[in-house]
């Protein structure tokens, strides 16, 4: 039958829902995860609404991700600080070995195995599903490089090396996308923070037998920035040709060739070269 998904906001105890299995909402949604990471520019002005609705532009940035399937039986080492483990292992464990006071003694933990933990439950029970719809799109330049940070890891990913075509973007958005015939900044996310112990993830992909589903992004914190953030690059790692090469591995098994990098443009494919 395979796993059902869910991408998760450790920090903030939110979820997007269940979005089902991988393989059926991986290449359609590219800018969901931009619109929750890319911190707006200063400049950018938030229009008037007569009823306020936040903007989830950005509110993401800076936290904790991870895409976890309702299969597995682990999470990565060392995501969660000592009081989380504790407490996502009671959440996990709860129905079977009864209720704990949380701010009872330490021993009262030692009922609970706290290498135990099931996300994808204690994120469907316990967390809140943000389905905010307002986004601010205005005030990225066409003109700039963006880049995904991976914070934690101070690692980047240039928007610019999976571009295909010079109109494929505005700001770090990817337009133009039929079908989620090619990739943005989201799906560049989404191939390196998806985590289970099961292999099962509906796509056609597969990479020495574990497919994409041991990120090694996963629990990391990051944001969405122009290039121009980074003052120091020496701190800093470009690891854009190793990441987009796999991303596009995953697009060329899909599609079963590289069809998806033309899709009906070969006229603009050849003008570009």
């Amino acid at each position: 039958m395979g796993q059902y998904w869910t991408i998760i906001n450790i920090d903030k105890r939110q979820t997007l829902g269940h979005e089902g299995k991988l393989g059926e909402w991986f290449f359609g949604s590219p800018n969901t995860l931009v619109d929750y990471l890319a911190v707006p520019p200063l400049t950018t002005v938030a229009p008037t609404h007569s009823v306020f609705v936040p903007s989830i532009t950005g509110s993401w940035a800076g936290d904790r991700l991870i895409c976890v399937g309702d299969s597995g039986d682990d999470v990565p080492k060392g995501i969660f600080n000592d009081d989380e483990t504790r407490e996502f292992a009671r959440m996990t464990q709860r129905e079977t070995l009864g209720d704990i006071d949380p701010d009872g003694e330490d021993d009262e933990y030692e009922q609970y195995d706290l290498d135990y933990i099931d996300l994808y439950e204690v994120a469907g029970e316990y967390f809140e599903e943000n389905r905010m719809i307002r986004f601010e799109r205005d005030g990225f330049a066409n003109d700039k490089v963006y880049i995904l940070r991976n914070l934690t890891k101070r690692e980047y990913v240039r928007h610019d090396a999976i571009m295909i075509y010079r109109d494929e973007f505005e700001g770090p958005y990817l337009i133009n996308s039929v079908r989620g015939d090619r990739p943005g900044l989201g799906e560049v996310l989404l191939s390196r923070i998806c985590w289970s112990s099961s292999t099962s993830a509906s796509m056609m992909y597969d990479y020495e037998g574990i497919g994409i589903t041991r990120g090694a992004w996963s629990g990391d914190r990051f944001d969405i920035q122009m290039i121009d953030i980074i003052e120091d690059s020496a701190n800093w790692k470009d690891v854009s040709k190793e990441v987009v090469e796999k991303l596009f591995e995953i697009w060329t098994a899909q599609w079963e060739g590289e069809s998806w990098k033309t899709n009906g443009r070969e006229e603009d494919s050849e003008s570009e070269e």
